[in-house]
């Protein structure tokens, strides 16, 4: 037979030695789950938070993407209406007179507006008509007379503004080599690199200064395309600087990174590993002059000098006969 008792207690022992297994089991760190996240064609295992990370930005590019799509589609629809009226424009050239009225009665049938809006133009032509049919002869004389004169007079200011517009084409051919020499000049004087923004930064310059009659040199035109440029990354780099010292203040890791990563996608890596170098040689630059703090060191007391008495041989071998049956049991 067996003893209950020792059933029992071999029972409460298993079962605290299982306790224990669990318990250690529970206690291991749990692995980081792992993400597949396919980007630019290549597939890349990732964390939790940079796979979520990925994923908002697809999400976004994904939005922009059909923004793009639906404002295509609009313009193709638009395209195809203008189409469509350059095409009934086509077809009214063909038709007579009387066709085209009767074909503009029936459009105008789907319209009660415009209909009354039609209604009222004619209305106010066949009263001018009728005043003038009635009119004497010296009325008729003098009614026709203005027409002509209005008539002339808008003539005269159509061939004026086509003067005009002939004039500013020449003018701006006239002067094209001249300003583009001066646009090179003014890149090669301030330094500014030769892209399409500072092209158009520096016409712009040259065009108003020349409407003011101002005939601005190479080193002003610079000075106020940097001016410009600077405002404009100022102003985009603001909002990204402010989120990071407001997370920095929160001690909102996350945060300060994200922010982080909009600055270093707006200027790049070179410029911040150039500003990091630029604050490192101000620092080493104002370390001599920062105060210090003097510290006293404590004064080290002199030390008491021992005194050593050397034992012959016979005193040694005491002493080691003595060692040795003090450790025997």
């Amino acid at each position: 037979t067996i003893d209950p008792k020792v059933k029992t207690a071999g029972t409460n022992t298993t079962t605290n030695e299982q306790s224990k297994v669990d318990a250690d089991k529970n206690a291991e760190p749990k692995e980081t789950k792992k993400y597949i996240f396919k980007r630019n064609g290549v597939e890349e295992e990732v964390d939790e938070e940079t796979y979520t990370k990925y994923a908002q930005k697809a999400w976004a590019a994904d939005k922009t993407l059909a923004d793009a799509k639906k404002m295509q589609r609009e313009l193709e629809a638009r395209e195809m209406q203008l189409r469509q009226f350059a095409q009934a424009l086509e077809q009214q050239k063909t038709l007579k007179p009387s066709q085209r009225v009767q074909q503009m009665l029936e459009e105008l049938q789907d319209n009660p507006d415009a209909l009354n809006d039609f209604r009222g133009s004619i209305e106010q032509w066949l009263l001018e008509r009728i005043d003038e049919e009635s009119a004497s002869d010296e009325v008729k004389r003098a009614m026709r007379a203005e027409k002509e004169l209005a008539r002339l007079q808008k003539q005269k200011e159509m061939q004026e503004k086509q003067q005009k517009e002939l004039q500013w084409k020449q003018t701006v051919e006239a002067q094209r080599p001249q300003v583009e020499k001066m646009i090179i000049e003014t890149l090669k004087t301030g330094r500014l690199p030769l892209t399409e923004w500072n092209v158009k930064s520096v016409a712009d310059v040259i065009y108003n200064a020349r409407v003011r009659g101002i005939d601005p040199k190479p080193e002003q035109v610079a000075q106020l395309v940097k001016e410009d440029r600077i405002e404009h990354i100022r102003a985009l780099s603001s909002g990204a600087a402010k989120q990071l010292i407001e997370a920095q203040k929160n001690k909102d890791t996350k945060g300060v990174i994200n922010a982080g990563e909009s600055l270093v996608e707006l200027f790049g890596e070179e410029i911040i590993k150039a500003l990091r170098v630029y604050d490192m040689a101000v620092y080493e630059s104002r370390k001599p002059n920062m105060p210090r703090q003097v510290v006293e060191t404590a004064k080290a007391e002199p030390q008491e000098k021992k005194s050593y008495q050397y034992r012959n041989y016979d005193e040694y071998l005491e002493d080691r006969k003595r060692r040795a049956l003090s450790t025997q049991v």
